[in-house]
């Protein structure tokens, strides 16, 4: 159990940084979405859409195998 309370706690701490990091870029994408006549205004369905692709999709999302490659770290580093 304390292995869990201890991943909850790692997973919310990455959530939180992760959202106070694209605080600015969520701002300026909502400023978009609500302006008028803007050529953006569809894209408040984008995430939703998406999540519920997800939902629909968890039964295979939870049977892919996670693995890692060091190719993946060394493109993510130069690009």
């Amino acid at each position: 159990m304390n292995d869990k309370i201890t991943n909850l706690i790692k997973f919310g701490s990455c959530m939180v940084l992760l959202l106070v990091a694209y605080i600015p870029t969520l701002v300026w994408m909502y400023d978009r979405w609500m302006a008028k006549e803007s050529y953006y205004s569809h894209g408040i369905l984008i995430p939703i859409v998406s999540i519920f692709i997800a939902w629909q999709r968890r039964d295979a999302l939870w049977k892919t195998a996670v693995s890692s490659e060091i190719i993946g770290l060394w493109i993510t580093t130069v690009c």
